[in-house]
């Protein structure tokens, strides 16, 4: 019998030593950690720039054309994706953390890239009339989906 009510004090003691100071399991942080999405928007990126442009998130969602909630949550994806704090809020103005200013001339260099292919493909046509079958494209694809 003793060996009965001991198995649950050596499995309190193990769990308690695996804890971490906010009391989660140690190996629950890592895996929460793991399956984090890292993927990270084109939408959230524009936010950061313009958010550093006006440090204010009425005029940065007003440039975005999207509501202030979304700039909120955009920020937040993107602190949650790179895993650090990239403002601290002083109302109603936005502080950037020194990792934000590091990020803004990389976030600007991706933004320019992704107009560079938008403005390389405006410029292309868009697919030679010779790789297309004579019927279409859509009608291509339905017999395709059809065989």
């Amino acid at each position: 019998m003793a060996t009965i009510s001991a198995l649950p004090l050596r499995h309190a003691a193990r769990t308690a030593s695996l804890r971490q100071a906010g009391g989660q399991p140690a190996w629950l942080h890592a895996l929460a950690h793991l399956l984090k999405n890292r993927r990270v928007s084109l939408l959230s990126l524009r936010a950061f720039v313009a958010l550093m442009r006006y440090r204010h998130t009425g005029r940065a969602a007003a440039e975005l054309g999207i509501q202030s909630q979304r700039l909120h949550y955009q920020l937040r994806s993107l602190e949650s994706a790179l895993d650090t704090e990239l403002f601290r809020v002083c109302s109603p103005h936005w502080l950037p953390t020194p990792a934000a200013i590091r990020m803004l001339p990389r976030a600007q260099r991706v933004l320019a890239m992704w107009r560079d292919i938008l403005d390389s493909l405006a410029q292309e046509p868009a697919t030679p009339a010779s790789v297309m079958p004579p019927y279409g494209p859509v009608a291509f694809w339905v017999r395709q989906a059809t065989m």
